[in-house]
C-alpha cells in the first residue's frame, strides 16, 4: 500500500508537502507510534523528496512504468476484496480501461 501511495503522488511531477502530511497523519491515526514511522519510511523512499513548488514549470507526464506498477498494486489489493456480481465486475472494469488508457495518454 505504501509503494501504491508513493507512485501515486509521484505521478504529477513529485510529491508535495501537503500530500506528504496526508500519509503521515493517516499512518499516525491508523497504526501504534513504531510501525506508523515504520511505513512513513517506506513511503518516503519509494515517492522521493518533497517537490518545493505546488505545479512543476512544465507539463510532466505520468510514467508508464509507474502507472503499470500502479495497476499492478492495484490488481493484488483486488484480490484480497471481496468478489462482487458479476455486473459490477464488469461496471469496474470498464471503468479500470478509461483510466488506464488516461493515465497511457489515450482518449
Amino acid at each position: 500500500m505504501m509503494e501504491l501511495f508513493a507512485l501515486i503522488v509521484k505521478q504529477d511531477g513529485g510529491m508535495l508537502q501537503s500530500e506528504r502530511d496526508f500519509v503521515s497523519a493517516f499512518l499516525t491515526k491508523q497504526l501504534p507510534h513504531q510501525s506508523a514511522d515504520e511505513f512513513m519510511h517506506l513511503f518516503l523512499q519509494e515517492a522521493g523528496a518533497v517537490r518545493e513548488k505546488e505545479r512543476p514549470d512544465i507539463s510532466e507526464t505520468a510514467s508508464v512504468k509507474d502507472s503499470i506498477r500502479i495497476l499492478n498494486n492495484c490488481k493484488k489489493i483486488n484480490k484480497t476484496l471481496p468478489v462482487l456480481p458479476s455486473d459490477i465486475e464488469k461496471k469496474i472494469d470498464k471503468k479500470r480501461e478509461e483510466l488506464i488508457r488516461k493515465l497511457l495518454g489515450g482518449h
